[in-house]
């Protein structure tokens, strides 16, 4: 109950997402029962594999905040591998956003020091509600929270 309780908050969703794609990349997808391959990074150095574990990572974790559905990536990942994620399990209307937080600084000299050359954006922050605005392929418009929660009547006048 412990686990379910921090991942219905978010607490564990990072080691889950973590776990999940070492798992899949250590024995991967397509293998017979038993699987002939369980470690898939066996011959390479530790930092090889530290840094490929942690690629494959950013990955799962880039696709799930796209596309935060585990039942729509499990099985993509099982057939095709993480690397396919970004193909397969990408933005659709009405399936709102994990929230990309912020990272707050002391001054504009440490996020130029940060990016260097990289070309980049950034906003203001407002206060206020956060909204992510859907249309659906039906005209259909859906508004969430940041909380990924299902906000439309509280901003609609109903049927038009």
């Amino acid at each position: 109950r412990s686990l379910a309780g921090k991942l219905r908050i978010g607490l564990a969703e990072q080691s889950v997402l973590t776990a999940l794609s070492q798992a899949v990349c250590l024995s991967p997808p397509g293998q017979e029962f038993p699987p002939a391959v369980i470690d898939a990074g066996k011959g390479m150095s530790a930092e090889s594999k530290r840094a490929w574990l942690e690629e494959k990572g950013l990955i799962l974790k880039q696709t799930y905040c796209e596309m935060p559905n585990y039942d729509a990536i499990i099985p993509v990942m099982l057939k095709l591998g993480i690397d396919e994620l970004p193909n397969h399990c990408k933005l659709t209307p009405g399936v709102p956003l994990r929230p990309m937080l912020a990272h707050p600084t002391k001054g504009v000299g440490e996020v130029m020091k940060r990016f260097d050359e990289t070309a980049f954006t950034c906003e203001y922050k407002y206060d206020g509600e956060r909204a992510q605005i859907h249309i659906l392929c039906n005209g259909e418009v859906r508004i969430f929270s940041r909380n990924q929660e299902d906000n439309t009547s509280k901003y609609s006048a109903g049927p038009r």
